[in-house]
């Protein structure tokens, strides 16, 4: 009996291991223009966090046995600060609907993975049970070992770290970008889509869940609570004084206030040193590449149901339309 289960349970880890595998070759050659999703999630056994597998971050023990066993997996997956998160990229595709089916097929190929330690991987915004926060991987040099040395000797610094320990569906559309390619046209295209989820963001977060963490606080409020917290100086030097305008910044008038407030973000007074990477928003991101610009979604909470998804990737695509149309 056991050697039949785990024969097909290898049967089924080839068979979505193919299919991922041909995804990636197809879409990442063919599609520069569409939608991709990143969607967080949570490493569990039963209901309960699962913070160490075999002496290991869980985290960091799953990308080594998905390195090992199926290196094409491990592409689509990356590190979050704790080890009890994981991250979850799709391609590229013309068709928002496939992306979804991708990040559901690395899910289950996910959990193929995780069953031999009894865990899972679900997608929610938040944790509802204490647990512990061990850094995502070993690496002394991560980013997480960086916020404990900077975050870790204080109680207040251990709530922010703890702020961080948050899933979300982040939905990236190129299309909006599509036939702009002149630098300040894309830039005035960008102001107008910040503006958009500015208008919008109360009704978009309206479709958010109210599950709560144990330090009682939902998704979008720990976002609100931590990033002011670490930006608000650099943000008051550039005359923005409401800590809110951080991750909310309401509705931009021109290119230049944009750039101003996406220049606070990095700490930076030059445009051209501005990170779009440090653009923490609660509403958008316009991921500024050379070749292609992207609309991020930073709204939506992680959601473990195809339906829901659905929903909120549909919700999303008709709000940029009006932008896709003209472009």
């Amino acid at each position: 009996m056991l050697n039949r289960k785990a024969s097909a349970l290898h049967g089924l880890r080839l068979f979505l291991y193919l299919i991922i595998k041909t995804n990636m070759t197809k879409t990442n050659a063919e599609n520069t223009y569409g939608v991709g999703l990143e969607l967080e999630g949570f490493i569990v056994n039963g209901e309960r966090a699962k913070e160490r597998i075999e002496d290991l971050p869980a985290s960091e023990w799953l990308m080594k046995k998905a390195l090992r066993q199926m290196p094409a997996l491990a592409g689509y997956l990356s590190f979050e600060q704790a080890s009890v998160m994981l991250e979850i990229k799709t391609d590229v595709f013309p068709c928002p609907a496939e992306a979804v089916r991708q990040v559901l097929e690395i899910r289950a190929q996910v959990n193929c993975l995780l069953q031999e330690a009894g865990c899972h991987l679900v997608f929610q915004p938040v944790l509802t049970d204490e647990f512990e926060f061990v850094p995502a991987t070993t690496d002394a040099n991560s980013r997480t070992h960086q916020l404990i040395g900077e975050w870790g000797q204080t109680a207040a610094g251990m709530q922010m770290l703890y702020a961080t320990v948050i899933a979300s569906l982040q939905i990236n559309d190129s299309r909006p970008f599509r036939n702009v390619l002149n630098g300040q046209d894309r830039l005035e295209r960008a102001r107008q889509i910040h503006n958009e989820y500015s208008a919008r963001f109360e009704d978009l977060a309206a479709t958010n869940r109210s599950a709560r963490d144990a330090r009682g606080r939902t998704h979008m409020e720990n976002l609100l609570f931590l990033l002011p917290a670490v930006k608000e100086k650099a943000f008051n030097k550039r005359g923005f004084e409401d800590p809110r305008l951080v991750v909310l910044p309401g509705h931009f008038d021109d290119i230049e206030t944009m750039q101003r407030w996406m220049c606070a973000h990095s700490d930076v007074d030059d445009f051209a040193q501005a990170s779009c990477k440090n653009e923490h928003a609660v509403t958008v991101k316009v991921k500024r590449e050379k070749s292609v610009w992207i609309a991020e979604s930073r709204v939506y909470d992680s959601a473990d149901s195809k339906e829901y998804i659905d929903k909120i990737v549909d919700l999303n695509t008709k709000l940029l339309r009006p932008f896709i149309t003209n472009s």
